[in-house]
């Protein structure tokens, strides 16, 4: 006698999914934050942070990662044009322990430095071209395993190609910094 299947295919026109069902899932990051003693999620960076202060990198503190994170990764961007499609980076950093919880204020030798987009290692200042405020963001990524690169100046677009397979969660701190007039 033929077995009777439990579960038969679904036709791709039944049901059709508004949500892109066929899409990958998203990443899960229910639990898994990012946050700064320094300054709110949306809200405004304190000026030491930029260029119009001493420039060093904001303290961040996480939360809530997923089981098998082996590193952490970040970075800092900004989208000029937030329509557009450019995107401006300031600060990528890699191969963080999984032990980790945070980065303090200035913080220098956790992980690896990538380039930001002045071709520099390190947390590169905001310098805020134009009136009004900017939105900028720190995505804090959980990696499976280490992320593997065909450069040894890694950028965000070669740590972003690098990590796609290997996230298990991410989480991004967004705020605005507004230029002080001189």
């Amino acid at each position: 006698p033929k077995k009777k299947d439990d579960n038969p295919p679904k036709k791709k026109d039944d049901n059709p999914s508004p949500k892109g069902e066929d899409a990958p899932p998203p990443k899960p990051k229910d639990g898994f934050t990012l946050t700064s003693p320094a300054f709110e999620h949306k809200g405004k960076m304190p000026a030491e942070f930029t260029g119009d202060g001493d420039g060093v990198s904001p303290p961040l503190k996480w939360s809530g990662a997923p089981a098998g994170t082996k590193f952490y990764a970040l970075t800092l961007w900004h989208k000029p044009q937030p329509a557009g499609d450019e995107v401006k980076s300031y600060w990528v950093v890699f191969n963080i322990p999984a032990d980790a919880t945070s980065l303090e204020k200035n913080s220098k030798g956790v992980g690896k430095d990538g380039y930001n987009d002045k071709r520099r290692t390190g947390y590169d200042p905001m310098n805020s071209k134009g009136p009004g405020p900017k939105e900028y963001h720190v995505t804090l990524f959980a990696l499976s395993a280490e992320p593997k690169f065909d450069t040894d100046k890694v950028t965000r677009s070669d740590l972003l190609k690098a990590v796609k397979h290997i996230t298990l969660a991410e989480t991004t701190l967004s705020y605005t910094y507004e230029r002080k007039t001189k």
